[in-house]
């Protein structure tokens, strides 16, 4: 799979984010749970140049604490069984909407974000051949998603650790293990940067190790970089798992 992508930096952190020509190479630190907590295992990213391309510098993240962004989150499902080695009827599942809210708490002195998300809705978005009466259960099942928050870090080249969920004592199992999943999808989409310089037409690599709900995973993505425009970097990612 190919994506080619204008990735502007500053989208991430919110507006006051930039790319810094020499900054420090900061270690990723994990932020203690207030509360009851689970997290999802780190994926072990390793991040290689694989070519230098032509006017190097480093690429670095300028985070600000204060800055925050709201996202939201479109997931559509079918499930599909067998019985006695015969396929029944797929059974098509609502979408689930949520929203999130994500902002920077605080920044250290070697530039890692303590950052923190926070669910502040939830609905299930019903269309024509849904099963019926699954919405409603839906709803009533992940409404318990609204509040709850999480905390993690990312360094100033993108590497985040796990995220680590502040739960209500009868928050339901099944939330809990969405949670966990979300943590492994979060870690797919960031994109660490290398530590050493990188100029136009160069390229690196990450490679990491997935584990989504037993399914175990190595991802690889190429990154290009294009071109480089202040804050904006015009990258292609080719992106690959076995």
């Amino acid at each position: 799979m190919k994506l080619t992508i204008a990735l502007a930096l500053s989208a991430f952190f919110g507006a006051s984010t930039a790319l810094a020509q020499n900054a420090p190479t900061p270690p990723a630190a994990p932020t203690a749970p207030v509360e009851t907590a689970a997290s999802a295992p780190a994926s072990d990213i390793k991040v290689t140049v694989e070519k230098v391309g032509s006017n190097p510098s480093l690429l670095r993240m300028e985070p600000k604490a204060g800055t925050s962004m709201t996202l939201t989150v479109t997931t559509k499902m079918a499930m599909a069984t067998t019985m006695g080695g015969n396929p029944l009827p797929a059974q098509a599942i609502p979408a689930m909407v949520m929203t999130l809210k994500q902002s920077i708490e605080s920044v250290e002195a070697d530039g890692t974000a303590n950052c923190k998300i926070q669910f502040t809705a939830f609905d299930v978005k019903e269309s024509e051949g849904d099963t019926p009466g699954i919405a409603a259960m839906m709803r009533n099942m992940m409404n318990g998603l609204i509040g709850i928050s999480g905390q993690y870090t990312i360094s100033n080249r993108g590497i985040s650790s796990p995220v680590n969920w502040t739960f209500q004592p009868d928050t339901a199992p099944m939330i809990r293990t969405q949670m966990e999943s979300m943590s492994q999808s979060m870690d797919q989409f960031s994109l660490p940067l290398p530590k050493e310089a990188i100029g136009e037409g160069g390229q690196w690599k990450i490679v990491g190790n997935l584990d989504t709900q037993g399914i175990k995973l190595e991802q690889t993505r190429t990154v290009t970089l294009k071109s480089r425009n202040q804050s904006i970097l015009d990258l292609t990612i080719d992106v690959s798992q076995n």
